[in-house]
């Protein structure tokens, strides 16, 4: 079985090949069905480490989802000002299928 560390939006992955990750994207480009290129490998299952990076190796996958998490809401509440605010947010980001390392 092949699985790698990855690097991807700021967050390490371990991944394997048919596994499903979801990424938080900020600005999304990509479309559904496009395959992204993962170059920023930290580890392989053959044992070899990188210095930061393993240089050569790649991993690849394809966009299954774009969407939007579920919506977060908060308050700021300040008690002697007599101020109240409410807010909402959803975090964007896209699911990608490894197919091959």
């Amino acid at each position: 079985m092949n699985v790698a560390i990855i690097v991807a939006s700021g967050k390490q992955f371990l991944v394997a090949e048919g596994d499903v990750i979801s990424l938080d994207m900020k600005k999304n480009t990509t479309k559904v069905g496009e395959t992204i290129t993962f170059d920023k490998v930290l580890f392989d299952s053959t044992g070899a480490v990188g210095a930061p990076y393993l240089s050569g190796k790649k991993v690849t996958g394809v966009v299954k989802t774009i969407g939007r998490a579920k919506k977060i809401e908060g308050l700021v509440y300040k008690a002697k000002s007599d101020f109240m605010r409410r807010f909402g947010h959803r975090q964007p980001f896209v699911k990608i299928e490894i197919t091959k390392i």
